[in-house]
């Protein structure tokens, strides 16, 4: 896999990975924390330029890794609850 670009935002680091040439249309995402993958995701954008990606794909890649981030945070935040509740 190729990285395409990283960011970090509310604690997390985001990857993102060009598609393997078998499934041009799959991206892959990760979520790491203290350097560890903590979710790895998958989003289906086809690339429909000649040029390659253009600023929709862009837009749509960076859209994914945001909701990727939401995601991880809820699943922290139930776990956290339930952590709560149970001391």
């Amino acid at each position: 896999m190729d990285l395409i670009g990283s960011y970090c935002a509310s604690g997390f680091t985001v990857e993102a990975y060009f598609p393997e040439s078998d499934a041009p249309d799959a991206w892959t995402i990760w979520v790491l924390k203290d350097g560890k993958v903590v979710k790895e995701f998958t989003t289906r954008i086809a690339v429909d330029s000649v040029h390659g990606m253009d600023q929709r794909v862009m837009g749509l890649l960076e859209a994914a890794a945001e909701a990727a981030i939401g995601e991880v945070m809820r699943k922290e935040a139930q776990s956290m609850e339930g952590f709560a509740a149970a001391a």
